[in-house]
């Protein structure tokens, strides 16, 4: 491991190899601050290069600090006999689909006319850029939205597994559950990614409360969530503070998690 490693926060894992336990990590970017790209949202700090620094209306936006499995390193414990890959098994096991699961997708490309802030697309490119190729891609978008524009922006390559879903999300359990719709279609095998960010925080928080529930098996099929958790910064406001935010994403990430905070 490199020097700098030491600042990153690590996710632990128990495996089984041809019959023999193993024990690895995967490094994962820390908990810090807004959860928000610290270089966006902080004063600037003299030791930190200045050119480091993003300023202007995207800034805000920034997803360079996302550490996401297929860039992390994963290491095998070196005791173990046997020769592992050293990336994550649900990358690459024969069978695992790659599904992502979009709640509060807007256009594939752009949202309220902002080119800078889409989640869908993000997606798409960072794993295409990475030869990974999503098997599954469910949209849930609660804005009406032109339906032609929807299917003209998607890419060729897309159109066949993209499944748009123009309803808003449902706390309640059924089929507009966001959770009862990825028990149906995922396997503890397949590699899962979900990014919520319907700027409804009741309704976010509930939903996150709800993978938090002991009953709950959709948290055993996510290996990464991207959620933009709504704070203030009010001392005095008795909502939304930030330590929810710690207290939630401490708690998924030790049930194997990999919890990322969407600008």
């Amino acid at each position: 491991m490199m020097p700098v490693d030491n600042h990153l926060s690590k996710m632990h894992y128990e495996g089984i190899c041809k019959g023999r336990k193993y024990n690895a990590f995967q490094l994962v970017e820390p908990l810090i601050g807004l959860i928000r790209d610290p270089l966006t949202m902080c004063p600037k700090i003299p030791s930190v290069p200045s050119n480091l620094y993003l300023e202007g209306g995207y800034s805000p936006q920034s997803k360079r600090f996302l550490l996401l499995a297929p860039s992390a390193p994963f290491e095998i414990d070196q005791s173990y006999p046997l020769s592992i890959p050293s990336i994550p098994p649900w990358l690459y096991s024969s069978g695992s689909q790659k599904i992502l699961i979009d709640i509060g997708s807007s256009y594939f490309k752009s949202r309220h006319g902002n080119t800078y802030e889409i989640g869908t697309k993000w997606f798409y490119d960072y794993f295409k850029a990475r030869s990974i190729r999503f098997d599954r891609i469910i949209a849930y978008e609660y804005q009406t939205l032109d339906v032609n524009r929807v299917w003209d922006e998607l890419p060729d390559d897309v159109f066949p597994f993209y499944t748009f879903i123009n309803v808003g999300v449902q706390e309640k359990i059924g089929k507009y559950n966001p959770w009862t719709t990825l028990e149906a279609i995922a396997k503890p095998t397949d590699y899962v990614i979900v990014k919520l960010d319907i700027d409804k925080p009741p309704l976010e928080t509930a939903l996150i409360k709800q993978l938090l529930n002991e009953t709950n098996q959709a948290r055993y099929l996510i290996d990464e969530l991207f959620f933009e958790k709504h704070v203030t910064t009010n001392k005095q406001s008795t909502e939304d503070k930030l330590k929810e935010s710690y207290d939630f994403f401490t708690k998924l990430r030790g049930y194997g998690i990999r919890m990322h905070g969407w600008p």
